[in-house]
């Protein structure tokens, strides 16, 4: 991945810490949605292209399932949007929602996922994840959302299910910085706790569109 890496430029950078970076839980419950970040590339009037994306995660399994994660994932997907937040009052619309941005399916018995832009590395007790080739147009110098989402290989056992336990890797943030909420349907709905402000671990390569 390094090599492909070389012709990209890093514009948002936060990375694993070398100290403190305990996978942060993503789920809400059962039924209940999940947690999504944001970053910004770039300043207003410009327009972007996103080419890489890495995250951590933490499959949170018990010790003895499978490590390779076809055996636990069958999909992964890199859920995103720009910040479009619901008007207040009125009805929930499609339009809010995160879309697909990239994703694939994994073989069993292996890491390795049918689309190779997609990548699975095992990094200590996590898994690193890269979204790769995006092609991913964005405007400079607005909220970006993104999530990760993964589904359980059919048949896997209940210890060993992923979907449930799915965590991303997190660190501290800024003070005031706060996840995004979504619901099961992927809509925008709110906001986590500001206790601990903490973002996700990532690292966004992109370069500028024409």
């Amino acid at each position: 991945m390094g090599g492909s890496l070389s012709a990209q430029t890093l514009v948002v950078d936060r990375g694993l810490p070398s100290v403190g970076g305990a996978p942060h839980a993503v789920e809400r419950g059962a039924g209940k949605g999940f947690f999504g970040d944001s970053f910004q590339v770039g300043a207003k009037g410009e327009v972007w292209v996103l080419d890489t994306i890495r995250v951590w995660a933490a499959p949170g399994v018990a010790p003895a399932c499978p490590k390779a994660a076809g055996e636990l994932v069958e999909k992964m997907v890199l859920l995103g949007a720009l910040d479009n937040p619901r008007v207040p009052g009125q009805p929930a619309c499609a339009c809010h929602a995160l879309i697909r941005i990239a994703g694939a399916e994994f073989r069993p018995g292996a890491s390795g996922a049918t689309d190779p832009q997609v990548k699975v590395v095992p990094e200590g007790s996590l898994w690193r994840v890269d979204f790769g080739n995006l092609r991913w147009s964005v405007p400079g110098g607005v909220d970006i959302l993104y999530a990760v989402r993964a589904t359980d290989r059919s048949g896997a056992p209940a210890a060993c299910a992923v979907e449930k336990s799915w965590s991303l890797s997190g660190s501290a943030a800024p003070p005031g910085w706060r996840l995004f909420t979504f619901d099961k349907d992927a809509l925008e709905d709110g906001f986590g706790a500001e206790n601990q402000p903490r973002w996700f671990n990532l690292l966004v390569w992109a370069h500028r569109g024409q």
